[in-house]
């Protein structure tokens, strides 16, 4: 038997008619209390039907004037148990997942405000924390549909910042737990808050030193990406990396290797080629294996480092893997339809000619012989800050670089540029750029 779409047993199908009963029939709405109440929401008691299968209870939750709701928890145990079996009965279901994200962390962080101020966890206890928060968190890398939007990112981004600089995480800057909140961040697509990011600058490469587990090692340097480094600061964070990865043995961890490979070659582009040299046997089985990973610091590597590198040809070949399906924004539609107006022919969603490696909004080839290369960048490759999107900006200078070695040109239009009250300017800017080459 199912109802609104889910099955449930002849018990759960009463206690669901009862429930529902109770909220419809003259129960009182809560939402609108002065105070945080609980919930009278029959959907969300089917949705639990998902849990209950797996032998777990779904925990009350509390619904403040707001809108804003929280698991209750009865202690940090029971949340990271519920957490850790609730991102295991979830996992065919990733919407409900997300539809609980939320209320999950904002139960963690009652309990911190609930605990007594001189409480402070051992490092063990707060990595069990954080790891549970990271589990429900990396839900929104792996779900793809439109159930979630800026607003739940920001709202975990407030809450997290909170849990980041609490006392109960006092010891954040131990390896593991440096690692975890520093995937937290990198998985809301923001950069940490100003005081954490601070910390973390002066630690950062203690951390490194400090660790001797090559998968959570190799995902420290994100933090690099994350943090508003200068470029010898990232020298320096990417050498303690390296002497550090230099005592781990790595041959059978190829793949792992290669996502360490395009994240140091963001940070650290020398670095990068003295990582691939002192591994380059473990890196060329990648070659045909997973060349994703590969391509862009080859690419570096040639045409603005002016290095050998083997086998790019090959790298070409197989060009394939790393085109993705064409989703085109209104924005690039408002180009698109800019670039007509002015009489240029383009083409969109191209591939640079040397090895198909990097795509481009839009390609031009100009008839001064100029090549030309616009880029759209949407709200994706910014943070909310006026500092942009540290991490995607790094890897649009990488990206940049390259196609610039090639003789390529970029120009950049944020998306905010292509709002009615700068439009008018925009365009002038454009066409100008394109009759005479200054941005």
């Amino acid at each position: 038997m199912t109802f609104f779409g889910r099955p449930l047993s002849i018990f759960g199908l009463l206690l669901a008619l009862v429930f529902c009963f109770s909220s419809f029939g003259g129960g009182r709405d809560h939402s609108s209390d002065d105070n945080p109440s609980h919930t009278s929401d029959c959907s969300s008691y089917l949705q639990a039907d998902s849990f209950s299968k797996a032998g777990l209870e779904l925990p009350e939750i509390l619904r403040t004037a707001d809108g804003k709701e929280s698991f209750v928890f009865r202690n940090f145990g029971h949340a990271i148990h519920f957490l850790k079996d609730g991102h295991r009965a979830t996992k065919k279901d990733l919407p409900l997942r997300i539809r609980y994200l939320l209320p999950a962390v904002n139960g963690v962080w009652n309990l911190i405000q609930a605990s007594k101020k001189e409480q402070i966890f051992s490092s063990g206890k707060q990595m069990s924390i954080s790891s549970a928060i990271l589990m429900w968190v990396n839900t929104l890398r792996q779900f793809s549909g439109d159930s979630y939007d800026e607003r739940l990112l920001e709202s975990l981004y407030d809450v997290i910042k909170r849990l980041a600089d609490s006392k109960i995480f006092a010891s954040i800057d131990h390896p593991p737990i440096f690692s975890t909140f520093n995937m937290l961040f990198d998985n809301l697509n923001r950069a940490p808050p100003e005081i954490l990011a601070l910390r973390w600058k002066q630690n950062l490469a203690r951390v490194i030193d400090s660790s001797n587990k090559f998968p959570s090692h190799s995902k420290l340097i994100l933090a690099a990406k994350l943090l508003d480094l200068t470029d010898e600061e990232r020298a320096q964070i990417a050498t303690a990396w390296l002497n550090q990865e230099a005592t781990i043995e790595l041959e059978e961890r190829p793949v792992e290797m290669g996502h360490a490979l395009l994240m140091l070659y963001e940070i650290d582009p020398s670095s990068a080629w003295t990582y691939f040299i002192r591994r380059r046997n473990s890196f060329l089985s990648l070659v045909t294996r997973d060349s994703g990973l590969l391509v862009r610091p080859l690419l570096y590597f040639k045409y603005v480092m002016g290095k050998n590198t083997p086998d790019l040809d090959q790298l070409a070949r197989v060009s394939s893997l790393y085109k993705r399906k064409v989703v085109r924004s209104p924005l690039e539609d408002m180009i698109a339809q800019q670039l007509s107006e002015f009489g240029f022919h383009y083409s969109r969603n191209a591939f640079d000619p040397e090895a198909s490696a990097i795509e481009m909004d839009f390609y031009l080839t100009l008839e001064d012989g100029r090549r030309v290369n616009i880029e759209v960048d949407g709200k994706a490759h910014f943070v909310t800050d006026e500092h942009g999107n540290k991490k995607q900006r790094l890897a649009d200078r990488r990206r940049d670089e390259i196609l610039t070695a090639q003789g390529i040109e970029v120009y950049r239009i944020p998306h905010w540029y292509l709002e009615d009250a700068h439009r008018a300017t925009q365009e002038e800017e454009l066409f100008q750029f394109l009759t005479s080459g200054k941005q």
